[in-house]
């Protein structure tokens, strides 16, 4: 996801994040620090920092519509898309479907 947004940023003349403290500094997801997070906590945790970031990509697209920057709208909708689709698979009951998507290892720990 990063890169295709860099290149867009520089086809625009802007800059990107260039070192790890940058990323740092304007991260707007919180990290866990927690020793252990159940299965089910960390889809559920999965699930909300996806819709945040699809709520804030919405909001970007928007301006863009908005200055006509149709080609970074569409960007942003193809990553929309996406993220909408995580927020989905993520809010599964139970996580149903995750291991189904997941490919199947037997006992040998092969993939079959």
């Amino acid at each position: 996801m990063a890169d295709p947004i860099a290149e867009r940023a520089r086809k625009l003349g802007g800059t990107t994040i260039r070192w790890v403290e940058h990323v740092v500094r304007l991260q707007r997801l919180l990290d866990n620090d927690a020793q252990y997070v159940g299965s089910q906590d960390m889809l559920a945790e999965l699930r909300d920092d996806n819709g945040a970031l699809v709520g804030r990509m919405r909001a970007l697209r928007a301006l863009c519509e908005e200055h006509g920057a149709v080609t970074s709208a569409s960007l942003l909708e193809n990553l929309i898309d996406e993220g909408e689709g995580r927020v989905w698979f993520s809010s599964r009951p139970g996580g149903a479907g995750v291991a189904e998507a997941l490919p199947h290892v037997d006992t040998n720990h092969t993939q079959v």
